[in-house]
């Protein structure tokens, strides 16, 4: 037993020996630099090296990210439906519609602080609240890639005009939603957005466009 844990220095030693190694590894395997936990002890102590990815880097990146899904195994020869679209700085998660079984839905997730590669996975089932909500999916096609970096700059803007300090105790301190829902007896896309922030939440509604945008304070 003694042995073992005169053996722990030496590892930890040889780890941060090789940490420079490992570090321009991963930025040559992966283009970019990722964020890595690098030391946790229960609360006490975190360490990362690093930065996070993200998803909102450019329209470019985003739209490359979107086109994605599309080429996964399960979906390739198939017309792809959606519930929505979910995203933070770090995150998209998308509730597909299974192309075979119409009414069985599935939540696949694209996460920038994999390791390794960012790629998108499957996530986990999606229960309907309701099965006439299967007429609110719509075409994947519809995710307009430069629309949603837009409406994503337009928040942060907004965040950046009005100082906002956002509330870093939660763990998702703003987020962007596109869904499809009836308005005026006419489906539409909505690019809806939710910032939490210390003294304030802001929220941010726009049309399909971005030419009416409704901005309340709560």
């Amino acid at each position: 037993m003694n042995k073992n844990k005169s053996g722990q220095p030496h590892l930890l030693k040889y780890l941060l020996l090789l940490s420079p190694i490992i570090f321009i590894g991963l930025l040559f395997l992966t283009g970019e630099i990722r964020f890595i936990p690098t030391l946790q002890m229960g609360y006490e102590v975190q360490g990362y090296f690093g930065r996070p990815g993200t998803v909102f880097k450019s329209a470019e990146n985003l739209d490359r990210i979107i086109n994605e899904l599309t080429q996964e195994k399960k979906f390739k020869g198939h017309s792809l439906n959606i519930l929505d679209v979910f995203a933070t700085e770090d995150r998209m998660v998308v509730t597909v519609q299974d192309p075979t079984t119409p009414t069985h839905f599935d939540k696949y997730v694209y996460n920038t602080t994999n390791l390794l590669f960012s790629e998108w996975e499957y996530d986990r089932p999606y229960k309907l609240p309701l099965k006439e909500d299967v007429a609110d999916a719509f075409p994947y096609e519809k995710i307009n890639g430069v629309k949603f970096y837009q409406f994503y700059k337009l928040v942060q803007n907004h965040i950046e005009k009005e100082n906002i300090e956002l509330d870093s105790d939660l763990s998702t301190t703003y987020h962007i939603r596109i869904d499809y829902t009836n308005r005026d007896s006419t489906k539409k896309i909505n690019y809806i957005a939710y910032v939490h922030g210390v003294r304030e939440d802001v929220s941010f509604e726009a049309d399909e466009e971005l030419t009416n945008v409704i901005i309340n304070t709560n």
